[in-house]
This record gives C-alpha cells, sequence and structure tokens, in this order.
C-alpha cells in the first residue's frame, strides 16, 4: 500500500470518528434540551400542585377554625341547657310541693288520691290508673263510673 492511500483511510477514519462525536455530541445536546424542557415542565406541575395545596391547607385551617368556633359555641349552648334544667328542676320541685300542700289542705282529697310528689302522678281509687301530676282537678271532671269526662273549658256565657 502506498502512502497516498494509507493517508486517505486515516483520513476517513478520522471523518469517521467526527461524525460519529458530532452525532453523540448533538445528540446528548439534543437530549440535554428535552430533559431541560421536561423538568421546566414538571416544575410548573410542582407550582401548580404547590398553589393547590396552599388552598387546600387554607381550607382545612378554615375549616379546623370553623370547627372550633362550633364546639365553643356548643359548650355554650350545652351550659345554658343545663342552666335552664336547672331551673326547671327548682320549678318543678316548687310547683310540686306547693302541689302536696295544697293536697293536704284540701278536705276533698282522699289519702288514696294524695299526688306523689316525688313521682309526679298520684293512684285513683276508682279506676286504678294514673293521672299526671300536672294535670289538674279542675282540667278534668270524673264521672261516678270513675272514667274521664270531657275537659272542662271555661266559656264565657253568651247572653
Amino acid at each position: 500500500m502506498d502512502i497516498g492511500q494509507l493517508v486517505w483511510i486515516i483520513v476517513a477514519i478520522v471523518v469517521v470518528l467526527a461524525v460519529i462525536a458530532l452525532v453523540m455530541f448533538l445528540g446528548r445536546k439534543q437530549r440535554a434540551g428535552a430533559a431541560r424542557q421536561k423538568a421546566a415542565e414538571m416544575r410548573d406541575q410542582v407550582r401548580e400542585k404547590e398553589i393547590e395545596v396552599q388552598e387546600r391547607e387554607a381550607r382545612a385551617a378554615r375549616a379546623k377554625a370553623d370547627a372550633q368556633r362550633a364546639e365553643v359555641e356548643a359548650q355554650k349552648l350545652r351550659r345554658e341547657a343545663e342552666a335552664q334544667e336547672h331551673d326547671a328542676q327548682g320549678v318543678r320541685e316548687e310547683t310540686q310541693e306547693r302541689l302536696r300542700k295544697a293536697d293536704e289542705l284540701d278536705p276533698d282529697v282522699k289519702t288514696g288520691q294524695r299526688r306523689d310528689s316525688m313521682r309526679g302522678e298520684r293512684a285513683d281509687d276508682r279506676s286504678g290508673t294514673q293521672v299526671r301530676a300536672d294535670q289538674s282537678r279542675a282540667d278534668t271532671a270524673r264521672r261516678d263510673d270513675g272514667k274521664p269526662d270531657t275537659p272542662r273549658t271555661e266559656h264565657p256565657r253568651t247572653p
């Protein structure tokens, strides 16, 4: 082989290697550009998700604050209800005591008909039924057979 051919073979090998290097360099550059673009898209998505996450956290904080306010309001209402129950119980006890005293004073109330101030009921000797303490004798008239008659109501007399 002569030197000219050897030089052309070496030049051809160098050119082929240069082309391969250029293709590899451009391929890497293209892949790096694609990777940069994909990374930028991912960062944009993360920013959007971050905004969504912040909105969700804000909604959760508002819901938690609302729940705490509702809990405070419920405690307040519970205390008010307990106070009202206590007041009602006091009034009930006072009313039952006055009713018991009225029964003691009333000569028409027989021993078997006395109201039980603890249970709010009384035994009716004639029918064996119990009548609630808040149902007064004036509201219900009794027939001779012991069954309740129609409730008595006061109507103004018309001329």
